[in-house]
């Protein structure tokens, strides 16, 4: 029998590793800097809603150029469910309402855009969905969104904006707790 290469020992050992983390850890790739994208074979997490408890409550700050604010509910029900509004010039730009909730047994973070007159963006019988990649310590990974909690208390959420050229962009909304 001949010896086995270092070269072909380590294709070998990879090959393993891969098998034994399996597809999501392929799948897992970055659409920008801060936001990951859901690939067609990619097998989203599976996480208990909470998970996300650090999210509730009510968050104020800026992102996108105006003053935005966002509210979580508490996990209950099976669900989370909240809104968003984005406030310029003392106008109100859009809201958002969502909902977390456990879809086909994986976690999706569904919402809903409203514009400034409350006419839906979405078709009533539909919603924009950003499925759940992975979460880890207080970093939850949706298809092209992340919400981060950090050091400070603070709330970090970057959304991956697709351009006219097909690229992505991504906007910052830097928000912080409001004390009640």
């Amino acid at each position: 029998m001949k010896p086995c290469s270092f070269e072909n020992a380590l294709v070998v050992c990879c090959v393993l590793l891969l098998s034994i983390i399996g597809p999501q850890a392929v799948a897992q790739e970055m659409l920008t800097e801060h936001t990951m994208k859901v690939s067609t074979d990619a097998v989203a997490a599976d996480a208990m809603l909470s998970e996300f408890a650090w999210l509730q409550g009510e968050w104020s700050g800026e992102g996108l150029g105006a003053k935005c604010d966002e509210t979580w509910s508490s996990p209950a029900g099976g669900c989370m469910v909240g809104m968003f509004r984005m406030v310029k010039d003392e106008e109100l730009v859009f809201s958002e309402f969502f909902i977390l909730v456990r879809k086909d047994n994986k976690v999706v973070l569904r919402l809903k855009h409203f514009g400034k007159d409350f006419v839906g963006w979405e078709e009533k019988d539909k919603s924009v969905d950003f499925p759940l990649i992975k979460v880890e310590d207080k970093t939850a990974w949706f298809g092209g969104l992340t919400y981060q909690l950090q050091p400070d208390g603070s709330l970090k959420a970057w959304v991956a904006m697709k351009k006219n050229d097909g690229t992505f962009s991504e906007a910052l909304i830097h928000l912080k707790k409001r004390n009640n």
